[in-house]
């Protein structure tokens, strides 16, 4: 998908959250709609964050979005695509099962996204750390299925 495409869904899907939030019946609050789009809100501010502190147009190319990182960190595309996807259904899941519970006022919900969006910051910020322990992982996991005896049936017995 190209620039286009990406833009069209990201202002299609922000209309459509700023009528759910904003219209004159809202059925869900506008922290919800955060909770609703944390992976690439959180994604979008903080490679902005790292490109301004850097000198560079906010809008440049580089490959510092999350799945260029879990790619890096020695899993395959589709992987990092299932990754993503299910941290931001959990993200979701948080914020509209928090709506509709009636009893976590929005407030909390605020200072909880906020609490997961520095939480994301600090672990992009050390991604490399994390991408280094995740390979000497699999490393490992590698050696031990590869150095481990097959036994045939005749041993079994």
């Amino acid at each position: 998908m190209g620039d286009a495409g990406s833009t069209l869904i990201g202002f299609t899907v922000i209309w459509i959250l700023l009528e759910t939030t904003q219209g004159k019946t809202h059925p869900i609050s506008p922290v919800t709609a955060l909770w609703i789009i944390a992976i690439p809100l959180m994604d979008m501010v903080a490679i902005m964050y790292r490109r301004l502190r850097k000198g560079m147009s906010p809008f440049s190319p580089d490959r510092q979005h999350i799945h260029h990182l879990i790619m890096r960190a020695g899993f395959t595309s589709r992987q990092a695509f299932v990754l993503i996807t299910l941290a931001a259904a959990l993200l979701a899941s948080i914020g509209v099962l928090a709506e509709y519970s009636h009893f976590v006022p929005e407030w909390v919900m605020l200072v909880l996204f906020l609490l997961a969006f520095f939480l994301y910051g600090y672990c992009i910020k050390r991604a490399w750390k994390v991408a280094r322990f995740i390979k000497r992982v699999k490393r490992r996991l590698r050696r031990n299925r590869g150095g481990s005896p097959n036994l045939t049936k005749s041993e079994h017995s």
